[in-house]
């Protein structure tokens, strides 16, 4: 199997790519003046060999279909040619496509073009699903897929950027990237991000999901790649703010670059993508006011497709690679005098590869096989600045990486300690590696008594501190506290076997997965006894599935089961109440079985009613089961250990809707669900010897119901929108697997029992349970033909969004709650989002100018708020000048001439008062409590 992975890696390198996922086009061709059925129309896609040939009752049915837009055309020596443009195909979707031919009895030399609309109801789909083409992508005000993902109905966004779909955690949500997960299987999230210019369709899922979409439990994000066209075409798109002067607040340093090119390759059977993106930027994530958060980021993704003889298949191989880094900018250290090489900072390394064939067993039957690779590499905590420059020089070039403290030595010992068989020998050599090097290395502590703020203030003197709960000190000296390396390899294999006909549909199949799993980690670096960690892992985790599905003409039907199997491949303690004892045994097998059953019932043509039902089942991020297994780490006190026969989390969904399309052009969509999810990842603590420790383990619960409402207007008579909004309440015992841990098991003792909070009985508003959502999309497209000269090949379109606050639990100036936990809100906004381009021909090529704007109207957003205030730049504490001493001369230690307002060498009370409130106000008054502030971007696109 290994060999077989490494030569599909190397056929696929450099020529990086994906496989597709299809649909399929059903319909009926009729005679336009008797409204009889025609038989032996060829009915064909144009660019393409796919196509089929009516029946005796004009009926056609063309399988296999990749997902994208296409020109399709109906001919007959007796009638006239059609041809319908702008088909929309979609990925496990039927589209329905009629003919109405007119008889003739001369030669017709260019067909009858009609433009075909893509459905705003699909009759055959019995869940909540969104589909966004790449022409539809493109006109929206937004620059990633994750930004589609959060506009759609039900997703929220919490202050640290991850996404929750339906109340889920946000590593309940699985990202396909042409039918193969991406996502990271150490901590859930998802590993990369595809480039725009690769994207054909995007499909969020959030209702439940076939069978063959697994390890899921909010939502599936299925994602379609394009292929290379039949004839060549390519793109190239800069975007950039720094037309503004440096020193202008609108000016983030963002400069993104684009590129695309595809088409034929030698012959019109072998066809190419290539697609690329850079990004820089000095702010990449402005929050309230510009901040140094340097980012460099490049993406490429490829794809290769070969159309087999005689129509039996088709084979594609695709790949794409990453890599990402940037510095994460924090309050705290803002006036340290080395930022960049001191504070944190992230470093994203991403490959991935695929190669698929499908044939053609019959003419409604394909056999797919897949083969693919994953790999994530993840580094964070502070960069050496000297080794830098010795790699650098004066100027570091865009491909060029980070580079961390220590990283060559712990990298190169732990390469060759993970060679020795003993495990004791490896295991102290490992950490001699994570340990001794990084003691060793010119490790500084960070130092609060350094000023380097303008304010004067030392945290150390003997006046109330900038120290404690929400009163952190700025660190003017020293590095930051961590030291973290993982990553992860994923390699799959698959097959498919696909069959469908005019009423029913039937694909199973079988997937396996091998992982190598690894994680180094030290997060007090200057202490010989910090918390480390170390593991080295192998699991395998297998698939099955079986679905199908039937159309009948009052009824479509899905459904189907899927069965899960995992091995952990680890050892646990088999006496877990004595950390002493060296006594394992083999974690056990898990496998689940999970049904899936949905309904949709066409009341007309063009509206229906549907249900939908399914458990879903999800391992859980893999770092919980194998997070401090070695006896040494364990031994720490306060620390928290992972579970290797943690089991999977299960959710349960019931889903109804109403879809309804008035006119050809309106439609309305109404969608209620009711979510129950149990056995989520919570933490426990275990009162053991010598030390007790905190678990993670199966312990928590939430359920989550809410409604959705959405009017569709396509685009027609040169405009379109969309209006919805959402009501949903996510309720549960804890809103991460960490919060049992800081919040109860962490917490300080109760002065009069000892004894820790206790854990919830009931559950709770969680962190992200956002009430209210409404999003209001709207564009003005038009065309080449628009009658208006000036207005031709212009396009305008506005996102406007309402999200009302999250929940938080107010306390006091001691720390203690006020109320129910969770039972505060922040308070909502709005944000107004809005693009504009203008195209303009010189013959072949287009040139397009754009005009992009984030947050239009500039509203202030809160994101995160001070528990004792309710405020994002203020605590509520309230200070007086009688509670400082003054009398500080020059010659005292604590003395700072930027106090001293008067420059007499004195400092009063009142003068360290003063700057002691400047001090505070500033370092409370943290732009990560915000939402972006206005921020305004220019383009220009050349394409052919």
């Amino acid at each position: 199997m290994r060999s077989l992975v490494k030569i599909a890696i190397i056929l696929t390198f450099p020529v990086l790519l994906y496989g597709g996922e299809t649909g399929r086009i059903v319909g009926k061709v009729t005679d336009q003046s008797t409204g009889q059925p025609v038989e032996d129309v060829d009915v064909y896609i144009e660019g393409t060999e796919l196509g089929a040939v009516t029946g005796s009752d004009g009926g056609y049915v063309i399988n296999f279909v990749p997902a994208g837009t296409y020109d399709v055309t109906a001919a007959h020596i007796l009638y006239e040619p059609v041809k319908q443009i702008g088909v929309v195909v979609l990925a496990d979707q039927t589209t329905y496509l009629d003919y109405k031919l007119k008889p003739t009895v001369y030669t017709i030399d260019k067909p009858i073009e009609s433009i075909a609309v893509k459905p705003i109801v699909i009759i055959s789909s019995g869940a909540t699903e969104r589909h966004i083409t790449a022409k539809e992508f493109d006109q929206m005000p937004i620059q990633t897929v994750t930004e589609i993902i959060e506009l759609q109905s039900g997703v929220v966004s919490d202050a640290s950027g991850y996404q929750h779909v339906r109340g889920g955690r946000p590593d309940e949500v699985v990202h396909f990237v042409d039918g193969m997960s991406v996502r990271d299987p150490l901590t859930g999230h998802e590993a990369f991000t595809l480039n725009k210019g690769a994207v054909e369709e995007v499909s969020i899922l959030s209702g439940g999901f076939d069978p063959e979409y697994g390890e899921a439990l909010s939502g599936v994000i299925n994602i379609v790649t394009k292929e290379g066209g039949a004839k060549h075409s390519g793109l190239f798109r800069y975007t950039t703010d720094a037309v503004f002067p440096k020193e202008n607040p609108l000016n983030f340093g963002h400069n993104f670059f684009e590129a695309s090119i595809g088409g034929p390759a030698v012959t019109k059977k072998v066809r190419y993508i290539l697609s690329g993106e850079l990004r820089f930027d000095d702010d990449f994530n402005p929050r309230h006011f510009r901040t140094y958060q340097p980012q460099d980021e490049y993406k490429l993704h490829g794809r290769l497709t070969f159309r087999l003889p005689r129509k039996i298949g088709k084979f594609s191989v695709s790949g794409f690679t990453t890599r990402r880094q940037h510095l994460r900018f924090r309050n705290t250290w803002k006036y340290h005098p080395d930022l960049e090489h001191c504070s944190r900072s992230y470093r994203m390394k991403d490959y991935f590869a695929q190669g698929k064939l499908g044939l053609k067993i019959t003419q409604n039957t394909i056999l797919s096989l897949k083969g693919g690779y994953l790999q994530h590499n993840y580094q964070t905590g502070p960069r050496d600045g000297t080794k830098e420059a010795e790699l650098w020089g004066e100027r570091k070039d865009f491909w060029e990486d980070y580079y961390f403290i220590a990283e060559d030595e712990i990298y190169n010992t732990i390469a060759e300690a993970e060679k020795i068989d003993d495990p004791d020998e490896r295991i102290a050599m490992i950490k001699g590696a994570l340990i001794d090097t990084l003691v060793n290395y010119p490790w500084i502590h960070p130092d609060y008594g350094i000023v380097h703020n303008p304010y004067g203030v030392m945290a150390t003197f003997t006046y109330p501190s900038l120290r404690g709960y929400a009163n952190p000190a700025f660190m003017t000296s020293g590095y930051y506290r961590l030291w973290w390396h993982m990553y992860s390899e994923k390699r799959e294999a698959s097959v498919d076997l696909h069959t469908m006909g005019k009423v029913h549909e039937f694909k199973t199949g079988l997937k396996v997965r091998y992982y190598h799993l690894g994680s180094w980690y030290n997060s007090l670096p200057w202490s010989s006894t910090p918390f480390w960690d170390y593991y080295n892992y192998k699991p395998v985790d297998l698939a099955a599935y079986i679905q199908g599905r039937l159309d009948f003409e009052g009824l479509f039907l899905r459904g189907g089961m899927r069965f899960d199997y995992f091995n952990p491949k680890a050892q646990k303690r088999k006496h877990p109440e004595n950390l002493l004892s060296e006594e394992w045994v083999d974690a056990k097998v898990k496998y689940k079985f999970s049904p899936r059953l949905a309904f949709s019932f066409p009341i007309t043509e063009r509206s229906k009613i549907r249900f939908n039902y399914g458990q879903f089942f999800q391992t859980p991020p893999m770092r919980m089961i194998y997070l401090c297994q070695i006896s040494e780490v364990a031994l720490r006190g306060n620390q928290i250990i992972g579970d290797p026969d943690l089991s999977a989390k299960k959710t349960t969904i019931y889903e109804v809707g109403y879809e309804n399309a008035f006119t050809e052009d309106f439609g309305l969509n109404l969608t209620a669900f009711f979510k129950d999810v149990y056995d989520m990842e919570g933490t426990r603590e275990v009162f053991a010897l010598p030390v007790s420790y905190t678990i993670i383990t199966n312990v928590e619960y939430g359920n989550i119901r809410g409604f959705e409402v959405a009017l569709i207007k396509r685009l027609s008579n040169y405009w379109r929108s969309r209006i919805s909004y959402a009501l949903q309440f996510a309720r549960g015992t804890a809103s991460d697997a960490w919060e049992g841990y800081y919040n109860y098991v962490n917490a300080a003792p109760d002065p009069i029992t000892g004894q820790h909070p206790p854990f919830p009985k009931i559950d709770y508003p969680l962190d992200f349970d956002q009430r209210h959502t409404f999003h209001f999309d709207f564009g003005l497209v038009f065309d080449e033909k628009f009658p208006l000269v000036a207005l031709r090949d212009f396009n305008a379109n506005w996102i406007a969004s309402f999200q009302s606050g999250m929940p938080y639990t107010k306390i006091d100036m001691r720390g203690n709650p006020l109320g129910d936990k969770n039972s505060s809100y922040k308070p909502g906004f709005w944000n107004v989002d809005m693009r504009v381009s203008k195209s303009i021909k010189f013959g072949l090529p287009r040139l397009t100018l754009i005009f992009q704007v984030y947050n239009l109207f500039n509203t202030e957003q809160w994101l995160d708020v001070y528990p004792s205030s309710g405020e994002p730049d203020w605590d509520g504490k309230e200070f007086t000048p009688g509670m400082f001493i003054g009398k500080l001369t020059v010659f005292d230690r604590d003395y700072h001439p930027s106090a001293d307002a008067d420059h007499d060498g004195y400092i009063t009370n009142v003068e360290y008062f003063e700057a002691y409130m400047r001090a505070r106000k500033d370092i409370l008054d943290d732009p990560a409590n915000y939402g972006p502030p206005r921020i305004i971007r220019f383009g220009v696109e050349l394409s052919f």
